[in-house]
């Protein structure tokens, strides 16, 4: 009988406990053979550092639940919800058998999920064009993509005002392309704060508790099982404070290139290098270049791939490739079961060091491992750097 395999793809910056009624809902209703979840590494979605790194946050996921936890690559898991998404399910397409996507939402109703999904792929070409119009109008890139939404179907607009629904809706478009009928969706309703909500309680947000942990206000230890509580104890959480001088060395390093790495879009750049000049501070710095078409995410994101090094023709590349390896993060007794099963299954080799590569078992594109190991390698480092 076919294995199933339930995915939650996840940041864990920090896991809490909605996180852990999320896993716990979706075995119970879905009863799989094997959880795995798929984590961001040293650094999020939002350009920044993670709170911990990703060895701790691959072990919380563990003792939460999971049988196997894989990387996002790091250029995909820094970027917007459509190639965060995209770089995820291109890794959940290396697992065999029937999978379950699980995620959080808003409404806990995946069918108005599926139809904003479905409109967005039938209309791909439409839906580009009206965002690069909207750019260069001077939107910002997410109020461009509800304006789409609302004006070709209203009554979907309230679907897309949600962070999580919005990742949703991009984890469903690419499955249903890249994964076809072996993958179902479910979803499970969040319980208490939503994503950019700070309430206090059993059921606060991420956001919530690293704001609460960075003004050390205690309030934040009610809502994370008690091992995360121990390792924020234990390890002083990165922040963003020694952001600064790096940042500028890195802008200032080479001036020409600036606007060639990835998300820094035309104009960016000089905005950057003045705003560079002035702040004293990683938040003044943002606040500077901050507009309304260029949102305070997408200039931490912009900043984040200068600091990698990662071009726009570098991230075509890695879209239009085969990923050269998935990365191991951690596993249990059922995992490394699993983990036998893929590498019968696979044709990519499944690792856990990104500067080894088993040659003598895989063909590999040198360009493309080479591409990928430099930019986790180079994430690893500045996040040491941060560490210190």
């Amino acid at each position: 009988m076919e294995k199933k395999t339930l995915v939650i793809i996840a940041e864990y910056n920090p896991l809490h406990k909605g996180h852990l009624y999320q896993i716990k809902k979706a075995r119970e209703e879905i009863r799989p053979d094997y959880v795995v979840i798929i984590l961001s590494g040293n650094f999020v979605q939002r350009g920044e550092p993670a709170l911990l790194n990703e060895e701790k946050r691959s072990q919380w996921a563990i003792e939460a639940g999971a049988d196997l936890v894989l990387r996002n690559p790091t250029a995909f898991a820094t970027a917007s919800a459509d190639y965060f998404a995209l770089g995820a399910v291109r890794v959940m397409n290396e697992i065999p058998g029937s999978l379950v996507l699980s995620f959080g939402s808003e409404k806990g109703k995946i069918s108005p999920l599926e139809e904003t999904a479905r409109l967005l792929s039938a209309q791909e070409e439409q839906y580009y064009d009206f965002i690069r119009e909207s750019l260069s109008d001077g939107d910002s890139f997410p109020r461009a993509r509800e304006r789409f939404i609302t004006q070709t179907l209203p009554e979907l607009g309230d679907v897309i005002r949600s962070p999580n629904n919005i990742l949703g809706i991009e984890y469903i478009k690419h499955a249903q392309r890249i994964l076809g009928e072996r993958c179902r969706f479910h979803t499970v309703l969040r319980r208490g704060a939503g994503y950019h909500e700070e309430s206090r309680g059993a059921y606060m947000s991420a956001t919530g508790i690293r704001k609460s942990l960075f003004a050390n206000d205690s309030s934040w230890k009610k809502a994370v099982p008690s091992y995360v509580r121990e390792s924020l104890h234990e390890n002083y959480p990165l922040g963003l404070s020694r952001l600064t001088t790096l940042l500028k060395y890195s802008l200032f390093r080479d001036l020409e290139k600036t606007h060639q790495y990835r998300d820094v879009i035309e104009g960016l750049e000089n905005r950057m290098i003045r705003a560079a000049g002035s702040s004293e501070t990683y938040e003044e710095l943002i606040r500077a270049v901050a507009t309304k078409r260029y949102t305070h995410t997408a200039i931490k994101r912009a900043f984040l791939a200068i600091f990698l090094g990662l071009t726009k023709k570098e991230f075509s590349l890695m879209k239009e490739r085969n990923y050269p390896y998935i990365r191991i993060l951690a596993f249990n007794n059922q995992g490394k079961r699993l983990l036998a099963q893929i590498r019968k299954e696979s044709g990519t080799p499944f690792i856990h060091n990104d500067t080894r590569y088993p040659r003598n078992r895989y063909f590999v594109r040198e360009e493309t491992y080479e591409l990928f190991k430099r930019i986790e390698v180079k994430a690893r480092e500045l996040y040491r750097i941060l560490s210190v």
